[in-house]
């Protein structure tokens, strides 16, 4: 590189990739310390971090964490390279996660599919969304293999944009998933419509326990529907007015 810049020039560009490493390692400490990966059960990782998430500070951090079992991706958006790259190298030091809660995150199909593979190696059991923002319903097909492949126990979605037609793509995974005990869809925009995919998951599923349909305004109509589902279930939640 010397060769093909003059000296001042190269010797500037060396000193700002010298500064901008400095600061890579001193936001990744920073972040190391404000959550406190060493010794924690939950693991907190913001999505508008992700820059930092193959840094070795933060990986070094993580490794050390051996008894961590809930980790949380809150506030930012989550692309398709960062759950295909960063997102897989921190799951491989946390393989002793049983939880993943993601909260106020945007992500689209190709971030949660690329992120699926990962998280079979978890010994995950449930996952835990809210208000996570997807631009596409499709997104709840990739969502329902992974309940399928990770055979997990929980699944909460509260407030996350599914609409009936999102709820159509779960619910044949909702049907075939034995393992699955809790399901949680309070908060979604869904009506009569997506309430008759439930039903017929239920007839197939014995094994679900419970069941939350809150919302925060229904027409009565749906509430109605929702008291039908009780003979299928052994609990279901639902705030009728």
């Amino acid at each position: 590189m010397q060769a093909l810049f003059p000296k001042d020039v190269y010797e500037r560009a060396k000193s700002l990739s010298y500064e901008l490493a400095k600061s890579h390692a001193s936001r990744a400490h920073g972040l190391v310390e404000e959550h406190g990966y060493r010794s924690r059960k939950e693991i907190v990782f913001p999505a508008k971090d992700a820059d930092l998430g193959e840094s070795k500070e933060v990986l070094a951090a993580l490794e050390q964490n051996k008894g961590a079992c809930i980790f949380s991706l809150v506030s930012g958006e989550v692309s398709e390279a960062f759950a295909a790259t960063g997102l897989a190298a921190i799951f491989a030091r946390v393989p002793a996660t049983t939880q993943l809660r993601i909260k106020d995150v945007a992500m689209d199909a190709f971030a949660l599919q690329a992120m699926a593979g990962s998280l079979t190696k978890l010994k995950l059991q449930s996952i835990w969304m809210k208000r996570v923002r997807f631009p596409s319903q499709r997104v709840f097909e990739h969502l329902g293999a992974i309940i399928i492949q990770s055979k997990l126990q929980e699944v909460t979605l509260r407030d996350v944009g599914m609409t009936d037609y999102g709820l159509a793509f779960l619910a044949d995974p909702i049907a075939k998933a034995e393992s699955l005990k809790r399901l949680d869809l309070s908060y979604n925009p869904i009506t009569r419509v997506g309430l008759r995919c439930i039903e017929d998951a239920l007839k197939e599923n014995d094994h679900l326990e419970y069941l939350g349909l809150r919302q925060k305004r229904a027409a009565a109509a749906y509430y109605e529907y929702v008291k039908g589902l009780k003979s299928l279930i052994k609990a279901i939640d639902f705030d009728a007015f």
